[in-house]
Parts: structure tokens; C-alpha cells; sequence
């Protein structure tokens, strides 16, 4: 599966035709043991999860969030933008663990919840991340922060006969997960 384009964020209440949400989370392992099967872009895994920070704002009002969240990530060791986000949602959780638990499943096991939650291209991709309120309501965040996503789109209509996923990697290394945090707690927080 590859894990290309867009960052989609949702809010809704589960259904009787939403995907088990709370069975996927019970399914799934933990960031530590996630980490001790990758193999795929080790590299990138271990500088990203040795960089990660959360920034004091950021952290305080994960803290001050009035519900507690189970966040379950969708990821695939192979994909770059797993590897460049979930590092610090894992960071993220373990800021705040009264408020937010992790657990991670791969893109087999967690297909029903990425089809529920399709990139605005159509694509079920990775990561997928499934906010699970403690009142049952459901909100995801798809494969990349709206920043990086922005910045494509205006990559591709300046140089249109360029492939500008090459500057993907840069962006990720510039952005050092402010993106992808900023997105996740405005979420958490409507």
C-alpha cells in the first residue's frame, strides 16, 4: 500500500456501519512493541522518535483536554509519512497519558478504518489516525499534516512536470512534527 497525498480530518459519531473502532484499538500494540518489529525505513523511525519534542503549548493543552482519547494509529514501518508523524504522536501521548493512550495496527487490520476514512482523493492510506472519545465520538487525521499538503499543492502548480513528492523528505525535516501536532490538537480540542 503506498501512503501518498492528502491530509483529511473528520469528526463523527459511530454508526452501526462504522468499523469496530474500540476492537481495532484492543487489538493493536503498543508504540514500544510497534517499534520493536520495524524494520522498514529503521532509519528514519529511530532519528524522528530520538528528535521528537512537544512544544510547551502544545503539551499544556494536551493536558487540559476535557475528554480522554484513544488514539488509534493505522502505520506501516514502510511508509515515510508513518514515519515521519507517528514518532510524534507517540511523543504526544506520552505527554499527556491521563488524557491519551496509543495503539498501533498495520494496514491489513486496520483497512476497514482507513476505507471509512478515505484521503479527498479516494485513497485508503497510511497513517490513519482514530481519535476515540471517551463518549464514543470518532475523529481521524489521514497521512499528512494540512501544512505539507499546502505546500504540494503549491509545489505542483509552480513546476507541473516535476515530481515534488522529492521534497516531501525536506519539509518533513523543516516541519520537525509542529504540523502534524498542531493539526492533531486543534482536532482533539473542537
Amino acid at each position: 500500500m503506498t501512503c501518498l497525498a492528502l491530509a483529511v480530518s473528520t469528526t463523527q459519531a459511530a454508526t452501526a456501519q462504522s468499523p469496530d473502532y474500540a476492537a481495532l484499538f484492543d487489538r493493536g500494540v503498543t508504540y514500544t512493541e510497534f517499534m520493536r518489529d520495524a524494520n522498514a525505513r529503521r532509519s528514519t523511525w529511530d532519528a524522528n522518535n530520538a528528535k521528537a519534542a512537544i512544544p510547551d503549548d502544545i503539551a499544556t493543552r494536551a493536558r487540559a483536554l476535557t475528554h480522554t482519547w484513544r488514539v488509534l494509529a493505522i502505520a506501516i514501518d514502510s511508509c515515510s509519512d508513518s514515519a515521519q508523524s507517528i514518532p510524534y504522536v507517540a511523543k504526544l501521548v506520552s505527554t499527556a497519558p491521563d488524557r491519551l493512550s496509543l495503539r498501533l495496527v498495520d494496514n491489513q487490520v486496520g483497512l476497514p478504518a482507513m476505507e471509512a476514512h478515505r484521503t479527498p482523493d479516494g485513497r485508503a492510506a497510511t497513517p490513519t489516525l482514530i481519535f476515540i472519545r471517551d463518549d464514543g465520538e470518532i475523529r481521524a487525521w489521514v497521512e499528512r499534516p494540512g501544512a505539507l499538503v499546502a505546500w504540494l499543492d503549491a509545489e505542483k502548480k509552480g513546476h507541473p512536470d516535476t515530481d515534488v513528492l522529492g521534497g516531501k523528505t525536506g519539509w518533513y525535516e523543516r516541519d520537525a512534527g509542529r504540523s502534524t501536532l498542531a493539526d492533531i490538537i486543534s482536532l482533539l480540542e473542537k
